[in-house]
């Protein structure tokens, strides 16, 4: 089995669940979406909710958390995390804020997506603002404020393009104040194999 196909069809699987929830997706759109068959995506994936697992927790992690891992100064880390939900609205891109809500709610096992979901947030933030609390109570804080954020912009789109300053500026100030209380070291990123359990048990195949 060529892994070209493999990564291709995951590649498309991640940005269909991303942007339409598990229901909404069907194979056939994947398929299409990857250059491939219906039957290709079935014979190497066996069912749409297999494919899920593969790419759901990554889904949530590589559009976008990721990206905020750079060691910009402490005091503009809530300007820089808030900032980056705006841009990707303007850049037309999915957010990972936004993304995570949805794949919970149609997820064919939500208690155990939400799960996944969770840690890996939570471990990434806690990476990136230096939070040392034993229950990340900070990571979150800072979450769910993002999470707020990223509705208002992204599916309410309470913001107009050229409001963005004005929105940045307003939020950065309620995410920085969370994130002056961390005292604990900032770090590189958790290792990717934090938080995919489900994923990882699911990644066996055939070549």
């Amino acid at each position: 089995m060529s892994d070209t196909a493999y990564q291709a069809i995951l590649a498309a699987a991640r940005v269909r669940f991303g942007e339409d929830g598990y229901r909404d997706v069907t194979i056939r759109a994947i398929a299409a979406d990857a250059g491939y068959s219906a039957a290709m995506v079935m014979k190497l994936m066996g069912s749409k909710e297999r494919l899920f697992w593969l790419v759901a927790p990554g889904v949530a992690s590589t559009t976008g958390l990721e990206d905020e891992r750079e060691l910009v100064p402490k005091q503009e880390i809530g300007r820089e995390l808030v900032r980056r939900i705006f841009a990707r609205r303007r850049m037309g891109s999915g957010d990972p804020y936004a993304v995570a809500p949805l794949l919970v709610r149609s997820a064919p096992e939500p208690d155990q997506i939400r799960e996944e979901i969770r840690e890996r947030y939570l471990h990434n933030m806690a990476a990136i603002i230096g939070d040392a609390t034993k229950d990340r109570r900070h990571a979150k804080a800072v979450l769910a404020i993002l999470f707020g954020i990223a509705a208002a912009v992204h599916t309410l789109e309470a913001y107009d393009d050229g409001d963005d300053e004005e929105g940045i500026t307003t939020f950065a100030e309620l995410v920085q104040v969370v994130i002056d209380r961390c005292d604990g070291p900032r770090l590189p990123l958790p290792d990717e194999s934090v938080g995919i359990s489900a994923a990882s048990h699911a990644t066996q195949r055939e070549d």
